[in-house]
């Protein structure tokens, strides 16, 4: 009996160590692939718009995105039309927008170098019983948003919250939700089409942005100042009695695993480049376990802990980057 126990448990141990090599391996495939070029890594954290424009215009996929869906025909008329019906997000007369906020997130997306891209993104805390943060389509670009029951959650700081803002950035920025009605759409079309290899390097114009921004102080004090905005802004959250509290259904767009862990990607490599890496950890914890509270009363996603995983892997993992093309 016990020689059969031992049996077992060495099985058992050979297929988790099987398992864990499968998944480490995936995760590095998709880091060499995927990964924000080491020039955005090693950009001074006092220019965060630079880390961003570096990021976004290296990304070939994206790039070969943006060059398809300007045919604007078949396969990309489609995922237009349907990226066009999806709910859109109105600051102006959303009543669950805490205008009492918004400079203070006016100032937070000059601070993490997202103002300066001109890419017509905005950011507002509304008034919500639910724990989220998450994008939407506006008229002329997309809005993050994050519910005040997210913003004052327990272990929520304000670098906890960049890293929120980060990810959802991350999913506006490399149009996700767009690119996957489109991958959709040429599947259900069965297109064969073979799109043409790019060829040279793109450069960030072909979204809209500089590479030479205007920096922004990251300095120690710069941190303190923010945190102490945010804690006297959580602190007024109290007052607020008779607004409106959002419903975000809505707004529960899908994204592929790809997409979420290439959002996380992206978000953790700027929380590293400012120096608040362990954040961004914290940030998925505290998500995890709301979910874990709230999973019978919110439709939640529970992928939590394999994005954890993932994050964790590339930590411990500092020298695993964008594999280089060999010309």
């Amino acid at each position: 009996m016990k020689k059969t126990f031992i049996f077992l448990l060495l099985i058992f141990s050979s297929l988790m160590m099987f398992s864990a090599t499968k998944e480490e391996k995936k995760y590095r495939k998709f880091i060499e692939k995927y990964d924000v070029p080491t020039i955005a890594k090693d950009t001074c954290h006092e220019n965060p718009a630079a880390f961003w424009s570096l990021a976004l215009s290296d990304n070939l996929d994206f790039n070969l995105f943006l060059r398809d869906i300007k045919k604007n025909k078949g396969a990309e008329k489609e995922a237009l039309l349907k990226y066009s019906k999806l709910p859109h997000f109105y600051a102006s007369v959303n009543q669950s927008v805490i205008e009492d906020l918004q400079g203070f997130c006016d100032t937070l997306l000059l601070n993490m170098g997202i103002s300066p891209l001109d890419l017509k993104c905005s950011l507002h805390i509304l008034y919500s019983d639910e724990i989220r943060a998450f994008s939407a389509p506006t008229d002329d670009g997309f809005a993050i948003c994050v519910t005040s029951s997210l913003f004052s959650r327990k272990g929520v700081s304000a670098s906890v919250l960049k890293g929120y803002i980060a990810h959802e950035f991350a999913h506006g920025a490399l149009k996700h939700k767009l690119r996957k009605l489109y991958s959709d759409a040429k599947q259900r079309r069965k297109d064969n089409v073979v799109g043409g290899i790019l060829l040279g390097a793109v450069v960030a114009a072909t979204i809209g942005i500089e590479a030479t921004l205007p920096a922004d102080s990251y300095d120690d004090d710069n941190f303190i100042e923010e945190q102490y905005r945010y804690e006297k802004y959580v602190d007024a959250l109290d007052k607020i009695k008779d607004k409106p509290k959002l419903k975000t259904v809505q707004y529960n767009f899908s994204y592929t695993d790809d997409q979420i862990r290439e959002a996380d990607l992206y978000a953790y490599r700027f929380m590293q480049n400012i120096g608040k890496g362990d954040d961004y950890i914290t940030g998925l914890e505290i998500l995890g376990s709301a979910y874990e509270e709230y999973k019978n009363k919110f439709d939640y996603d529970p992928e939590i802990p394999t994005r954890l995983n993932f994050i964790k892997y590339v930590k411990d993992h500092p020298l695993m980057g964008k594999r280089m093309k060999v010309k």
